[in-house]
């Protein structure tokens, strides 16, 4: 059974909602020391609620994801390796797929396109410390493999 609570200054009813409403649903994750009501998923359908729900979810992931590249980025050449950066590209763009398959309809379309752009921006810093990489390399063996005459 699905229902909605409703309150009203001094009412407090429930109003019972179709399943087929297009909310965002998502599993709490829970304190077992809490005394709270444990449920195993909530539907909102209020969409200020959603849109800052979702918001925070995304920025905390993409917080996070920004924050590894940085420090990639501002580490010395010797302690990285082109896997690293490979698989920060791939964070990056399942973090980008993420966002368009489950949190684009629920964003506003000027967070989507900020979102978008900065993680258009990271993917073109890890490029660019990638291209750096190989060009140090490429230089490296060229300097090493040179025949003499």
């Amino acid at each position: 059974m699905s229902y909605v609570f409703a309150k009203n200054r001094d009412i407090e009813r429930i109003i019972y909602m179709e399943f087929d409403l297009d909310g965002y649903q998502f599993h709490p994750r829970y304190n077992l020391n809490q005394p709270y009501i444990q449920v195993s998923s909530v539907k909102i359908y209020k969409q200020d609620m959603i849109e800052n729900l979702v918001n925070n979810r995304f920025a905390s992931q993409f917080n996070r994801l920004a924050g590894i590249i940085l420090r990639f980025i501002e580490t010395d050449d010797d302690e990285t390796s082109d896997s690293d950066c490979m698989l920060l590209l791939d964070d990056i763009e399942r973090l980008r797929r993420a966002l368009e398959l489950n949190y684009k309809k629920y964003l506003e379309n000027r967070a989507y396109i900020q979102y978008i752009h900065d993680l258009t921006i990271l993917d073109n810093e890890l490029r660019q410390k990638l291209a750096y990489m190989n060009q140090i390399k490429q230089e490296e063996y060229e300097s090493t493999h040179r025949r003499s005459r």
